[in-house]
């Protein structure tokens, strides 16, 4: 699927969901349903943050500075990357010489008690993976931005390391998508 009709199947969703709730509320009168209509013919779907001048883009190898992390961690990582850009199609992926380079860095991994029974016995842990990413343009000689990731995941005590290896891959699974969208909607 191209990065413009993943777009417009996220913007249509929220779209969708707004006129939904305007709808169920009866906040909508016949002026709104005018302005919302008249606001969604002039707005495009279509719109990219990707500069048009990149077409390329190479994501090197990530790099693990955390303590306690998976030994796997960075190439899973890599390859989630690699995988979330090829099936949205938003670039090239080359290796080396590229337009655009996204660098991630794997800062950290901890973990909290998330929910505790009665009898205050541990039930639950968050667990969250920093990552740090920087997104570069080589054609301009600029860096696009610099930014955190790190969406806390859940995972059961009683699971043990399966729960726990369950929680890292979810958590580089997001991390890979917020990335891509960060990328490509500039969001």
């Amino acid at each position: 699927m191209n990065q413009h009709v993943a777009l417009r199947v996220r913007y249509a969703r929220v779209f969708v969901l707004c006129w939904h709730t305007l709808l169920r509320y009866s906040v909508v009168s016949g002026i709104h349903c005018a302005v919302i209509l008249g606001l969604t013919q002039c707005y495009s779907f279509t719109g990219s943050s990707i500069p048009s001048h990149l077409k390329t883009l190479y994501i090197p190898l990530a790099d693990d500075k955390s303590i306690g992390g998976s030994s796997q961690m960075r190439e899973r990582l890599t390859q989630l990357l690699i995988e979330a850009f090829r099936r949205e199609n938003a670039f090239q992926l080359v290796q080396g010489n590229a337009d655009a380079v996204l660098e991630a860095t794997i800062t950290g991994i901890s973990e909290t008690i998330a929910t505790v029974q009665t009898g205050e016995q541990e039930r639950d842990k968050q667990l969250t993976i920093s990552v740090n990413v920087v997104y570069y343009d080589r054609v301009k000689q600029k860096q696009i931005w610099v930014k955190q990731f790190a969406p806390p995941q859940t995972y059961s005590i009683a699971s043990g390391l399966q729960g726990r290896e369950g929680a890292i891959d979810r958590a580089l699974r997001q991390i890979a998508s917020d990335i891509l969208l960060q990328v490509v909607s500039g969001w």
